[in-house]
C-alpha cells in the first residue's frame, strides 16, 4: 500500500525545508566565498535520522492509541464479565436517568445503548390517562 500519508507529509516539508536550507546555504558560500557541500551532506544525514525518528514516532502514537482502547474497553468488559444487564439493575432506582446519564459519562456505556435504555425508560414512565366524555 505503500507509506502513510503523514510519513508522505513529513517528506515533503523535510524536502521544502532542505530546498530553502540549500538556497540559503549558497548565498553565504557565495557571500563569503567558502564550500558548503559538507553541510548539505550533514544535513541529508539529519533528515534521514527525522524521517526515521518520525516513523518510530507514528508506531508509538498507534501503539499509545491501541493500548488507550484497551483501558476503555475494561468498562465495558466490567459490566460484560459481571453479566449486569443495567436496563434490569437500574429500572427500579430512583433517579434512574441520572444514573444511566453518569454511567453513559463515565464511559460504561455506548452512545447507542444510553439512547436505547433512554428510549426504553421514556415509553415506560408513568402516564396519566385522561378520559374525555362522550359526546353525542
Amino acid at each position: 500500500m505503500g507509506e502513510k500519508l503523514e510519513i508522505l507529509e513529513f517528506k515533503r516539508r523535510l524536502n521544502t525545508n532542505k530546498d530553502k536550507f540549500q538556497n540559503h546555504l549558497q548565498y553565504v558560500c557565495d557571500l563569503f566565498s567558502v564550500n558548503g557541500d559538507k553541510y548539505i551532506k550533514r544535513y541529508g544525514y539529519l533528515g534521514e535520522e527525522m524521517v526515521k525518528t518520525f516513523i518510530e514516532m507514528e508506531k508509538l502514537k498507534h501503539k499509545l492509541n491501541d493500548l488507550d482502547y484497551k483501558c476503555e474497553s475494561l468498562k465495558s468488559e466490567l459490566l460484560v464479565d459481571n453479566n449486569i444487564d443495567i436496563k434490569e439493575r437500574i429500572k427500579d432506582m430512583v433517579g434512574r436517568e441520572r444514573i444511566l446519564d453518569e454511567l453513559y459519562s463515565g464511559g460504561f456505556l455506548s452512545s447507542d445503548l444510553w439512547e436505547i435504555i433512554k428510549t426504553f425508560f421514556w415509553n415506560e414512565r408513568n402516564t396519566v390517562k385522561y378520559d374525555l366524555p362522550k359526546w353525542k
